[in-house]
């Protein structure tokens, strides 16, 4: 769900991976209301390596941001995964978590293998 929360108050930096869902959002939630406790209202959040995301992982992000702004916190996304990029442009979130300040991705990178072999191996007698 995620690989680290770094505190350093007031600001904290969040690195998530893999799927972020409403069931891992609930369980992260918690662990960022400890983050506002301790003085952190500037989050930082790379979801570089999110591969499934939800709208109520979303949903948590801007209650997040909405916990944080009467005292002037920020949440911004400092890297996205295009799977998460999308997902935020299509709820209309982007420019709430400053995605549109980050570089385009253009499509997510393909895990199939080539149509055509790589001839540049092949041996010829």
């Amino acid at each position: 769900m995620f690989s680290s929360l770094a505190l350093h108050a007031p600001s904290a930096h969040l690195v998530v991976d893999g799927e972020l869902d409403a069931f891992t959002a609930a369980e992260l939630r918690s662990r960022l209301d400890e983050a506002i406790d301790r003085g952190c209202v500037h989050f930082t959040v790379d979801a570089s390596a999110v591969t499934f995301v939800d709208a109520g992982a979303l949903g948590m992000l801007v209650g997040l941001r909405n916990a944080v702004a009467p005292y002037g916190g920020t949440v911004s996304v400092a890297a996205a995964s295009p799977r998460f990029r999308l997902v935020a442009e299509v709820a209309g979130l982007d420019a709430a978590f400053d995605l549109d300040l980050l570089p385009a991705v253009t499509a997510e990178p393909s895990h199939r293998p080539s149509t055509y072999p790589d001839r540049s191996r092949v041996l010829t007698p």
